[in-house]
């Protein structure tokens, strides 16, 4: 049993140290090097992306703004019976990284740039956010069915269907700045090591 034990222990610390070799690999690019070299004319830089992007975030913008004044027209036409639409909120605009702040990252590979997060996040309100968290959501809030939760297993396991729990309609509203969508990259933050992904 000792010697089961031991050899549990030595695999764990083999297995967190093949991660953080991955990890490593990922970040010089080597996982995807042999891609890069057959689609060589294809691959745009860092910096032509982040643009593309950009101008993805306002285009979208403009869109939403004007869908909004189509909505304020309509209001104003009914009267104003109703809630005002709110207007949406321009993406936010951050300065570029520092060199200070540029001077204290690791270097990235070639034709690799460092961003923000909220530089190239969708500009919809809430489209970063953490939690909830234990004050914001109980056991007790759980339901047999309803709206899905999505837990730390789930990320870790890249299993959206793993031992699911549910809340109600009126629990979810309270929780819409945590809601999640087809497409958004989940992070952990807790668990050993933090930092699993899954889409």
């Amino acid at each position: 049993m000792d010697k089961g034990i031991e050899s549990l222990k030595t695999a764990q610390q083999q297995l967190k140290v093949y991660r953080q070799a991955v990890l490593k690999w990922a970040f010089e690019g080597k996982h995807t090097a042999k891609w890069r070299e057959a689609n060589k004319g294809d691959i745009v830089s860092a910096d032509i992306l982040l643009k593309r992007i950009q101008a993805e975030r306002e285009k979208h913008y403009q869109q939403q703004l004007a869908n909004w004044e189509k909505a304020i027209g309509e209001w104003e036409t009914r009267g104003k019976d109703n809630k005002k639409p709110s207007k949406p909120t321009p993406p936010k605009q951050l300065p570029p990284l520092t060199n200070e702040e540029l001077a204290k990252l690791p270097e990235l590979p070639q034709g690799w740039v460092w961003s923000r997060a909220e530089d190239i996040c969708s500009p919809d309100k809430y489209s970063i956010g953490i939690g909830p968290f234990g004050s914001n959501l109980k056991v007790s809030d759980y339901r047999d069915r309803g709206i899905p939760l999505i837990f730390v297993k789930n990320i870790t396991r890249s299993n959206f269907r793993l031992d699911l729990k549910y809340i109600d309609d009126v629990k979810f509203q309270e929780l819409l700045p945590h809601t999640v969508r087809a497409l958004d990259l989940l992070i952990t933050k807790m668990g050993d090591p933090p930092g699993d992904c899954a889409i």
